[in-house]
């Protein structure tokens, strides 16, 4: 089985999060994408999960910032 790449092609990194804005990955976890098995892509997904939820339920605060 192969995991789908999450990239929907909005290719913008948020100065705010560091994530990109269309996919909620890092940086890094766009570079090592492809590099990964199929184990490595599912954990980034799950933590990309927890990022829309984290964004969605307004509990998201930038590093350095107010909880």
């Amino acid at each position: 089985m192969s995991v789908a790449s999450p990239c929907v092609n909005v290719c913008r990194m948020s100065t705010i999060t560091g994530w990109c804005e269309g996919c909620y990955r890092t940086i890094d976890e766009i570079r090592a994408w492809r590099r990964l098995d199929d184990d490595g892509k599912q954990t980034i997904l799950e933590v990309i999960e927890d990022r829309r939820r984290e964004i969605a339920s307004g509990r998201f605060a930038p590093a350095g910032g107010p909880a």
